[in-house]
């Protein structure tokens, strides 16, 4: 027989190298002097909270972030990392107080530049109700939230993908593994006593009610109970127990001489 071949490129020894090449993208001096223009201006711009908060609302370019409960000593001003000069600032400094409404200079943290406002403080001892208002707000809407779902739940059976398929796309299915009845915590999840205490008081395969949680509203189910084995050493298991409680009551003892010194930190006046 006869073979018609067609010879689309000749063979050749050349080869060919790949490199990846990583390169840092960071502001140049001309965009740094920019920014740092801005947030003069801005300053130049509000000289109080009042002013503040119509430039921000005006100029969209700005990113606002609102810091609650700020501590004396805190070293970061929530995603801001070495924040310290902010938070010496809102506490006053060099016999200065910082009062509401005042604007400050402008910080270099980092490669941002910040402009903050004091727009309020909370003194020591019982807080009014007027200061817990956004916290109560919150978790009386989490509360209102939590009973709908409940009551959307509440009386519908199935398989856990089956009740998450009733309820719509927002609710999920997930397994966790080595849960313990004494921490109180779902890994993947956080804190939650409460569900916990509901698995455990479940036998094998079967599903709670819905449950107000911390996260969320859940449906607990258990899938296995792997029962704690006897220790094969009483004796070091005693000793380890024995010394974790020993520093315990060490370090309550010394937080509680501390709590009744009424100590007075004043750290933030020097660094």
């Amino acid at each position: 027989g006869y073979h018609v071949i067609k010879i689309t490129a000749p063979k050749t020894n050349q080869t060919y190298q790949l490199a990846t090449v990583q390169k840092k993208m960071e502001p140049s001096e001309t965009t740094r002097e920019a920014a740092y223009a801005r947030a003069q201006t801005l300053k130049g711009e509000a000289p109080n909270l009042e002013a503040f908060r119509k430039a921000i609302a005006k100029d969209k370019t700005l990113q606002k972030q609102e810091a609650k409960a700020l501590g004396r000593g805190d070293q970061t001003v929530n995603s801001l990392q070495g924040a310290r000069e902010i938070v010496r600032w809102a506490y006053g400094t060099a016999g200065k107080k910082t009062a509401i409404g005042d604007v400050s200079e402008v910080f270099e943290i980092g490669d941002q530049y910040v402009v903050a406002v004091l727009i309020g403080e909370r003194s020591k001892g019982t807080a009014d109700v007027a200061s817990l208002k956004p916290e109560l707000s919150a978790a009386v809407r989490n509360e209102e939230k939590a009973k709908q779902i409940i009551s959307k739940l509440t009386g519908k059976t199935g398989t856990l993908e089956q009740l998450a398929a009733t309820y719509g796309p927002s609710a999920q299915v997930k397994t966790a593994d080595g849960v313990v009845l004494g921490t109180g915590t779902i890994p993947g999840l956080g804190s939650e006593p409460l569900a916990v205490g509901k698995a455990f008081g479940l036998k094998t395969g079967q599903k709670s009610a819905p449950i107000q949680g911390e996260q969320g509203v859940l449906i607990v189910e258990p899938v296995s109970v792997q029962k704690p084995t006897a220790a094969s050493d009483l004796a070091a298991v005693r000793k380890q127990l024995t010394a974790q409680r020993t520093g315990r009551a060490d370090g309550q003892v010394y937080e509680a001489v501390k709590a009744n010194a009424n100590i007075k930190d004043e750290r933030n006046k020097f660094f």
